[in-house]
């Protein structure tokens, strides 16, 4: 069963995925820079909540969104989604979807990812990575609907090692809205602005900056999903998340994040038919001669790819500093194609746009080695079809493309060692 052809009943969660939630479907960053403007207050607001959330160790919430459309002829369609979600540092948390009398789940023991849609009785086992920052950059798991639904939540940012750096990423403007009195309380009100849409968010203002909830201005976002996704020519909607019964540093027993399959359930490789699908981009490349440059190397000399021609087989990855996924999947790229360098692999970190101080800075602090070739102008990334980073190429020993990869994964390290094993014919990664 193909996951696009979902039914009536479990619309909202595909809905959410494709529509409301801005940047949650966001495997790699857009190939551009992005400035925030940040209003005092609210950069004072928001620090401290960050340091607030970066210093817990586990926590759970129950969060409630709610929708409404509004249809052609006054028609209108609500909509509502419970979650339970529990986490422990570093890598431990349980999340349950409740739709009607159905629950997907989400789960992550520290050891293997386990993710169940009772739509179709199907479950994935994969490993787990070692942090929540390396979980919440897998793309496999931004897509699985129901399951998990990313940056509007501010789960993933909450449970990353830098919570503020986490969630401004890819924000145009914070703006602050002033002090609100909520049921005696009093709670900060910040305004997110994205090119994909803008929420507000409220935040206790009291000694635990805790977020009560976020309503998001969707009407970008509905104009663009205003076709036929939700039955109206010009569709309207209102939605509102709302954060409850927090628990901060609790004791959370590891029976709380042990999966046990539901009956009658099926584990599966995929939950797509076939298993993976190779993207309109992996087509495009995959098979056809790599196109030919000559860079300069930062730090001095030039790059020619067909120098390396019936010789070398070369990893190209095009990626930049300021890009969250590129950071973290750059240490691993390099650590693999080390371990093939007396194999003939090539590894060049193809950045896109940025002067060498800024890079070398970057190298340093991050104790990184590996040779920079420098896209200046962005011409090579436009012959390789880049529209986001970080994308990841293999070239053969004949000059063609072998694979790529478009966003990060959390199994990069392992599927990249699988297949430079298979393209040098190799029988057992190296060690």
């Amino acid at each position: 069963m193909n996951l696009l052809k979902i039914t009536k009943k479990h619309f909202l969660s595909v809905f959410l995925l494709a529509f409301l939630i801005p940047g949650s479907l966001s495997i790699y960053a857009i190939n551009e820079k992005i400035s925030l403007n940040i209003d005092p207050k609210a950069e004072q607001v928001l620090k401290k909540a960050s340091e607030f959330y970066s210093g817990l160790k586990s926590l759970s919430v129950d969060l409630s969104l709610s929708i409404m459309i509004n249809k052609e002829e006054g028609k209108n369609e609500g909509y509502s989604l419970d979650f339970e979600i529990i986490a422990k540092k570093p890598n431990k948390i349980s999340m349950a979807v409740k739709e009607n009398s159905l629950v997907s789940q989400f789960i992550c023991d520290g050891k293997n990812i386990y993710k169940y849609l009772p739509a179709y009785k199907k479950y994935t086992v994969e490993n787990a990575p070692e942090s929540f920052d390396l979980l919440f950059s897998d793309e496999k798991i931004q897509a699985v609907p129901g399951i998990f639904v990313g940056d509007m939540f501010f789960i993933d940012s909450i449970l990353s090692k830098d919570t503020y750096k986490y969630i401004t990423e890819n924000v145009l403007k914070i703006g602050y809205v002033g002090l609100e009195k909520i049921n005696e309380v009093q709670y900060h009100r910040l305004k997110f602005e994205q090119k994909e849409g803008d929420w507000d968010i409220w935040i206790n203002a009291g000694d635990k900056p805790i977020i009560l909830k976020s309503v998001p201005d969707i009407k970008k976002l509905m104009e663009k999903a205003g076709k036929s996704n939700v039955g109206a020519t010009n569709p309207k909607a209102e939605m509102i998340l709302i954060f409850k019964n927090w628990k901060l540093n609790e004791e959370i027993p590891d029976e709380k994040f042990k999966f046990t399959p539901p009956e009658n359930s099926k584990k599966v490789g995929s939950f797509s038919e076939g298993g993976e699908k190779m993207s309109t981009k992996e087509k495009e490349l995959i098979g056809k001669p790599a196109p030919d440059f000559n860079l300069r190397v930062l730090g001095g000399g030039e790059v020619e790819l067909k120098n390396h021609k019936g010789k070398s087989v070369v990893v190209l990855d095009f990626w930049a500093t300021w890009c969250a996924p590129c950071r973290i999947a750059l240490p691993i790229l390099i650590e693999v194609t080390n371990t093939f360098k007396d194999k003939g692999v090539v590894f060049y970190a193809v950045n896109q746009g940025e002067d060498a101080k800024t890079i070398q800075d970057f190298l340093k602090k991050e104790n990184l080695k590996c040779t920079v070739i420098l896209d200046s102008n962005g011409q090579v990334g436009n012959r390789y079809k880049v529209e986001g980073i970080p994308q990841t190429v293999i070239i053969g020993k004949d000059g063609t493309i072998k694979k790529v990869h478009i966003g990060f994964s959390s199994n990069l390290k392992t599927k990249l060692k699988e297949e430079l094993d298979e393209i040098l014919g190799i029988t057992g990664s190296p060690k």
